[in-house]
């Protein structure tokens, strides 16, 4: 076996490509070339990419590509190539986080977007169930008590107003509207309901 200490790239290259032919791994060949320009060449990934376990593994991926090259002597510029392949690796590196950072935000905001949704739905919800809660309370009540509450609470009118319409006395709308009856049997819900925004 050749010393590759000794050697020039062109030679090493063109060993690289009998074993390759034959399918057979040179190490010392190929160590002699990582030798040369493996530390210029990690460092050279570390300027661009600054997690060392992403330019480990760009720097994994160097050497598997190159490795993987089926024509080694055709390779005229060595230290050019590996560069070359470096920066391409890193590159493609940028380019994928990219998309996988445009994903991550585009789920994000359509996890925002279903977040806000489901929320509205169920804010919806409990209206729907505490209009359904209200309108039995008030079914409950005389029909002159569902008339002066509806009046009131739902059409926005005055006691005075009230008593007016109906042709009654004004306290007697104040008393039938305070009575603990009417509060007993609607409870929170219709402050509830007409608070609910």
């Amino acid at each position: 076996m050749p010393n590759f200490s000794q050697q020039n790239d062109q030679q090493i290259l063109n060993y690289l490509d009998l074993h390759y032919k034959y399918k057979t791994l040179c190490g010392p060949a190929l160590q002699e070339i990582t030798g040369r320009y493996g530390s210029t060449l990690f460092s050279f990934i570390l300027r661009f990419v600054r997690n060392r376990d992403d330019v480990q593994d760009l720097y994994q991926d160097l050497w598997i590509n190159f490795w993987n090259h089926d024509a080694f002597k055709d390779i005229p510029n060595l230290p050019a190539r590996l560069y070359t392949n470096a920066r391409n690796l890193t590159i493609n590196f940028y380019h994928r986080k990219s998309r996988e950072s445009i994903l991550i935000n585009i789920t994000d905001e359509l996890s925002e977007k279903l977040e806000d949704e489901n929320a509205e739905i169920n804010k919806r919800m409990e209206l729907l169930e505490l209009c359904d809660e209200v309108h039995k309370a008030i079914d409950l009540l005389p029909d002159r008590d569902r008339e002066m509450l509806i009046l009131h609470y739902f059409d926005n009118h005055t006691y005075q107003e009230i008593a007016k319409m109906l042709g009654l006395e004004q306290s007697q709308v104040t008393n039938t509207l305070r009575k603990s009856r009417l509060k007993r049997i609607l409870g929170n819900h219709l402050g509830r309901f007409i608070g609910y925004e």
